[in-house]
């Protein structure tokens, strides 16, 4: 099902079934990762490409989505991630 509310989107949630230390299942939200990792907008939205373009595969696309365009907005975030290193001696 193709969700594009703006909101919180069911593909932006996943449920944990396997944990490596045993803790029980649970949902974890793509923002609340972004959000404990404290990543920069850029950071953030190839992270969040990366999330969409993995739940599409799981039959939870984004209305409007590609994988080409994914791509493309992923390798944009990249360069703007590499020259804010370059300028600021990252």
């Amino acid at each position: 099902m193709k969700e594009n509310s703006g909101g919180s989107c069911g593909y932006y949630r996943l449920g944990v079934e396997f944990t490596y230390d045993g803790r029980s299942a649970y949902t974890v939200e793509c923002g609340e990762i972004i959000d404990a990792l404290d990543m920069n907008q850029y950071e953030a939205n190839a992270f969040k490409e990366i999330w969409r373009m993995a739940a599409a595969r799981q039959g939870k696309e984004k209305e409007g989505n590609s994988e080409l365009r994914g791509g493309q907005k992923i390798e944009w975030c990249g360069k703007i991630i590499q020259k804010r290193a370059e300028h600021y001696g990252n």
